[in-house]
């Protein structure tokens, strides 16, 4: 009989906080950009198109769920992710997603 995996309350308590802050489509975008290198509030809401503030929000909320950092740089802040392994749970999760598409299509013989 297999062991219950056990974490304590605060790993759990953690890894509830990361995945409540990234079930959000505005900041998985954010976070998904970031994994490029750093970027400016300014940057990020121009190349996702959305308005500095809600960037702004959303970064805020990325920050204190320990995803990201801002580290001045002259007069601007630049955001970059703390741990880059969050991108690969985000590319885990995309893959699953191709890999059942794949098998359902394999299923009705579709190519």
């Amino acid at each position: 009989m297999k062991r219950a995996l056990s974490l304590n309350d605060e790993s759990v308590d953690r890894r509830v906080q990361v995945l409540k802050a990234l079930a959000n489509p505005t900041r998985l975008n954010l976070v998904m950009f970031l994994g490029r290198g750093p970027a400016t509030v300014s940057t990020l809401a121009e190349s996702l198109d959305l308005k500095p503030c809600i960037a702004s929000q959303q970064l805020g909320i990325l920050r204190s769920s320990d995803i990201v950092r801002g580290l001045r740089d002259g007069g601007h802040v630049r955001y970059e992710l703390i741990d880059t392994r969050v991108l690969g749970l985000i590319g885990n999760l995309g893959a699953k997603k191709i890999q059942n598409e794949k098998s359902a299509l394999n299923r009705t013989g579709e190519r």
